[in-house]
């Protein structure tokens, strides 16, 4: 694997802050894991905890009216909040997330720049069909996986990522270990989509939760490759972005 994008001596300081705040290096990584569970499971449960017990609809963010929608999106906007203030109160490095990240990304070669460019311009481009087509749900779409593809982001290839490279964890082990997280992370929100469903049967919620775990997989080292590899968060949300809501809105 890819050594860290982060400049040694950043991490280096940034050990010594984890150390001091948390006691140890394993204080520091049960913090990281700790705080990937409560934000995994804010962003997973709060809007399928308002359609069980608070008679939401189960709708589709599109077609979401528009007081439930802002509630929804209300717990995702918190969950970016908490995890931005949880990785810069930390003393993990921030460089992937920061303008250093960008200058990375630009200095990343022709290829990551491509790479980039490609996403950015699908990502306007299926946007703006979006727009054109149903300007009042496309906005809901939009809004709705902009935030929760930069939670995904922010927790795991962000903070517990440089958390890891802060402690020197061996490269190849912290890359899957973020892997097997987001796969996690998927595979509990495709079962809590589908148990949902009005008369959802067991087997169709764990079928769910498999198929986006596998999902989870594929895409999460792919989140992972592109920030070691270009230096910046940027590319893996564009894509994340993507795969979770204009791809699925424009092809429904």
């Amino acid at each position: 694997m890819r050594a860290s994008p982060v400049p040694a001596a950043e991490l280096e300081a940034a050990q010594r802050e984890l150390i001091l705040r948390f006691g140890s290096e394993r204080g520091a990584t049960l913090r990281a894991l700790y705080a990937w569970l409560n934000l995994t499971l804010l962003l997973a449960f709060a809007w399928p905890l308002l359609v069980v017990f608070f008679d939401a609809p189960s709708a589709t963010p599109a077609s979401t009216p528009g007081d439930w929608f802002a509630l929804r999106l209300a717990a995702a906007v918190l969950v970016v909040a908490i995890a931005l203030r949880i990785w810069w109160a930390s003393g993990a490095p921030r460089h992937v997330a920061a303008r250093s990240g960008l200058r990375d990304l630009a200095g990343s070669g022709q290829l990551w720049i491509q790479v980039t460019a490609f996403l950015a311009i699908l990502t306007v481009v299926l946007a703006v069909v979006l727009l054109l087509s149903d300007p009042s749900a496309a906005a809901k779409v939009l809004l709705l996986g902009c935030f929760e593809a930069l939670a995904l982001q922010l927790i795991v290839p962000g903070y517990v990522k440089t958390t890891f490279e802060a402690l020197e964890a061996d490269p190849r082990r912290a890359f899957w270990v973020c892997v097997a997280l987001l796969a996690l992370t998927f595979a509990l929100r495709g079962a809590l989509v589908a148990a949902v469903e009005p008369d959802a049967a067991s087997e169709v919620v764990i079928g769910a939760g498999i198929a986006l775990g596998l999902a989870g997989v594929v895409l999460g080292a792919a989140f992972v490759y592109l920030r070691d590899r270009t230096g910046s968060l940027l590319p893996g949300f564009l894509l994340a972005w993507l795969v979770l809501a204009i791809v699925p809105a424009v092809a429904g």
